[in-house]
């Protein structure tokens, strides 16, 4: 089960501080978790003071977030 980081997010970063796979990264003044690296260990979930680590629904398009496009050398 993939986990997704709800609007009700308030970036205080704990998520981020407890996931040992860096799976947790910050966009836009916002976090998101990396469904590449997430090994669904449930860390962040327990460290989020408002509860907004959710499951993500299989049809949710928006929850995790794509790892980043590598660029070619040159």
């Amino acid at each position: 089960m993939s986990f997704r980081i709800s609007d009700e997010c308030v970036a205080c970063g704990l998520c981020a501080l407890a996931c040992d796979s860096e799976a947790i990264v910050e966009y836009w003044h916002r976090y998101g978790i990396r469904i590449d690296l997430c090994e669904e260990c449930r860390r962040c979930v327990e460290v989020c003071p408002v509860d907004c680590i959710v499951p993500a629904a299989a049809d949710d398009s928006a929850a995790p977030v794509q790892p980043p496009a590598k660029s070619k050398s040159a």
